[in-house]
C-alpha cells in the first residue's frame, strides 16, 4: 500500500477516535487514547513486513495527535 494512503487511512481512524470526547468526555477521552495507542497496530497490519524507509510516521503521529488534543481543549 501506498504509504500517504496508509498515512491517510490512519489519519481518519485518528479523527473519528477523537470525536467522542465532544459528546462524553471520559469514556470520549478513554477512546481517544486507545486510539491513540491502536494506530500502531494498524501500521503493522497494513504493513507485516515492516514499515517502508519514506514513512514518516513520527512526524505524522505528532500532527494526528492534535485532533483529540483540539476536542480536549473543546471538551
Amino acid at each position: 500500500m501506498d504509504p500517504a494512503l496508509a498515512l491517510a487511512l490512519v489519519g481518519a481512524v485518528r479523527i473519528a477516535g477523537a470525536l467522542p470526547v465532544l459528546r462524553w468526555q471520559l469514556a470520549g477521552a478513554l477512546v481517544a487514547m486507545a486510539v491513540d495507542l491502536s494506530d500502531l497496530f494498524l501500521l503493522g497490519l497494513i504493513y507485516p513486513n515492516g514499515w517502508p524507509a519514506t514513512l514518516d510516521y513520527q512526524a505524522f503521529d505528532k500532527w494526528a495527535d492534535q485532533a483529540y488534543l483540539a476536542t480536549f481543549l473543546a471538551a
